[in-house]
Parts: C-alpha cells; sequence; structure tokens
C-alpha cells in the first residue's frame, strides 16, 4: 500500500504553521462538541435562508461573527472561544473564509465541525 503524497509525517502537511493557543480555563474544543451534538441548530432549515455576501459582511465583529465555508454560512461567535487557534478565526468574519480554512485545516470537516452553527447559505 502506498501512501498519497503529503500522508504522513512531512509533505505539504508538515509544512504548514501550526500554533495552539490556550483559552479560557473549563473550555475545550471536544467540550464544545460534546455540549453542542445536542443542540438544535439556529434555524430550522438552513437551506432555504439565503443571504449575499454583503448581507454577511455585516456580521464583521468578534460578538456578532459570520463566515462562509464553501458556499454555507456559518455563526462562529460562540465556536471562536474554543477554536485552537484562537483569536485566527476572526481573519474570517463578515467574509468568505473558504480559502483560509483550506490553506491550514485541508484535513479537517468544517461542516461536520460547526454544523449546528450554519445560519443559511450564500446566495450568488
Amino acid at each position: 500500500m502506498t501512501r498519497a503524497k503529503g500522508a504522513g509525517s512531512g509533505g505539504i502537511l508538515a509544512s504548514l504553521p501550526r500554533a495552539k493557543v490556550p483559552v479560557k480555563d473549563g473550555m475545550s474544543q471536544s467540550k464544545f462538541i460534546r455540549e453542542t451534538w445536542g443542540m438544535q441548530g439556529i434555524v430550522q432549515n438552513p437551506n432555504d435562508v439565503y443571504y449575499t455576501p454583503d448581507e454577511v459582511a455585516l456580521h464583521n465583529k468578534e460578538d456578532d461573527s459570520w463566515t462562509i465555508l464553501n458556499g454555507r454560512i456559518y455563526d462562529i461567535t460562540e465556536y471562536a472561544k474554543v477554536h485552537p487557534g484562537g483569536r485566527k478565526i476572526f481573519l474570517g468574519k463578515g467574509k468568505d473564509c473558504t480559502e483560509l480554512y483550506n490553506k491550514y485545516h485541508p484535513w479537517v470537516n468544517g461542516a461536520a465541525l460547526i454544523g449546528r452553527y450554519q445560519v443559511g447559505v450564500l446566495k450568488r
């Protein structure tokens, strides 16, 4: 069995800089995931709610942060409290973060991680 280029130790993933930052006491990404699995989503059927990039851009504050990831819109305000990269998540607030996300997290399924915080779909 051969490994894909970049798999294992080395390759393209090893060249990406990674630095975890401390989170507040009592908070962790795994705790966040455990506590949100049972939560109902922000909207019943997010596929029925469409927003333009201009509407998403209005949510560009740390206490009201929306981002676009792969055409879906997420309210990342609460998740930012446990994001392993700390405040760097706010680089995507109010805009499409897909390219930035894929640069640093190509192996992470963002929809699975923050799917409960989906508020809509990008209107093209």
